[in-house]
């Protein structure tokens, strides 16, 4: 499946949905040869169906919004933002980039196929009236990141529902915690690529230091999230591995 879909295996030749079918009819058939019991039932118990459906539910409302104009709507009122004297271009710019958190939709393409053109137009009119070339790439990469996560707390067959029927959690317990982390998350990231600049594809040595570096700091904070030292060696060397499999895949 990496290879499929870094395009080591041409997309012609075999897709990548053809590879996550025949890796599911592999991985069955090995369970099979290893004398693993699998019945209809465990199958069915471990198949995560009802976000696919409420996700569907969800495009619908998104596809009933957009005829009704609710999202040409919450861009002309953005752009009128902009205007306010109190407000100005960051103000709307930073309402704009967090409206996936406030309106989650199950999917991050919701807003973003809606609110992408407004959002370069805006981050590319800020990066002129400030001579920064790098302004529109960050305010777009904070979008992106936005959008993309904002499936988590969304009530819409969101991701975080999942994990909060596994841990027998009452629906939007989750909801805030993650939009709290978001908050803090995207402004981060934008500030990242303004310091750092857009990483290449195929990122240098330089680049792939601070990745690997930025990876074992967060392996460290997550080991003393979990109540142990910053420098367990096991936190240290998965941040290691990490960081390696981010610059490699």
């Amino acid at each position: 499946m990496i290879a499929s879909a870094r395009k080591w295996i041409p997309q012609q030749l075999l897709p990548l949905q053809s590879v996550m079918v025949l890796g599911t009819v592999l991985i069955l058939l090995l369970s099979l040869a290893a004398g693993l019991p699998l019945t209809r039932g465990a199958l069915f118990s471990v198949t995560t169906l009802h976000p696919v459906t409420a996700t569907l539910a969800g495009f619908m409302l998104a596809g009933v919004v957009e005829a009704a104009g609710g999202f040409a709507a919450a861009a002309h009122l953005l752009r009128k933002a902009e205007h306010f004297k109190w407000l100005g271009l960051p103000g709307a710019i930073f309402l704009l980039m967090n409206l996936p958190t406030l309106l989650a939709m199950p999917c991050g393409r919701v807003w973003a196929a809606a609110l992408m053109p407004l959002i370069i137009f805006m981050s590319r009119s800020a990066g002129k009236a400030l001579n920064n070339r790098t302004i529109a790439p960050a305010v777009v990469v904070a979008f992106i990141l936005n959008a993309s996560a904002s499936c988590g707390p969304s009530p819409l067959g969101g991701i975080g529902g999942i994990g909060e029927g596994h841990l027998r959690l009452k629906s939007g317990s989750m909801t805030m915690p993650q939009m709290f982390s978001l908050y803090i998350g995207v402004p981060v990231s934008g500030l990242s690529v303004t310091l750092f600049g857009v990483l290449a594809a195929s990122p240098g040595l330089g680049q792939s230091a601070l990745l690997l570096g930025t990876s074992i700091v967060c392996a460290m904070l997550c080991s003393r999230l979990l109540g142990y030292s910053i420098w367990h060696r096991g936190g240290l060397l998965a941040g290691i591995f990490n960081g390696i499999g981010i610059i490699v895949l």
